[in-house]
This record gives C-alpha cells, structure tokens and sequence, in this order.
C-alpha cells in the first residue's frame, strides 16, 4: 500500500521562520510540524523540525501560522526543502 501526502504551508513574514510546513501523511495519527526562513540552506537561515501535533490539521486554529499559500509561490529553497523533509529529493 503506498502512502500519500498532504502538505499545508504557511507564510508569517514578520517571523525569522517564516514558513510552517505541516506534513500528513496517510496512515498516521500524527502531523510533523517544519518551520523555515526564506533561505533555509543559508548558514544563517533556518530549516527544522519543531514539533507533531495530533490530526487533523486543518480542524485546529492555525492563525498564529501566518496566511496559507501555495506551494508554487514559495521561493526556489523552499521548495527544496519541503522536497527534502518528504525526501523526494
């Protein structure tokens, strides 16, 4: 049986992790919850795991996450990194 994702990304300008990333997978009681800044594979940026948060997601508030957006707006290293946390890269 394959699992399935869905992704949930944030953007809170105002933050130096800017971005929360949710990450659901299929099959599991749990959503792993990643924050990053606009250049996460940048010396002084920020990419990492923060926390697991019990599902689903999208019944919970997540104001204090900033303003959903989609995934084809986020800056190039964003992208890459949500490919590297669902390690499709």
């Amino acid at each position: 049986m394959q699992s399935s994702l869905s992704i949930y990304i944030w953007d809170k300008p105002e933050t130096m992790d800017r971005y929360t990333i949710a990450v659901e997978m299929t099959g599991c009681t749990t959503v792993d919850i990643y924050g990053c800044s606009s250049k996460p594979f940048h010396p002084q940026g920020i990419g990492q795991f923060s926390h697991s948060i019990g599902k689903p997601i999208l019944k919970r508030d997540t104001k204090h996450f900033g303003k959903p957006v989609d995934y084809h707006a986020l800056p190039p290293n964003v992208q890459r990194y949500i490919r590297n946390i669902i390690t499709l890269d």
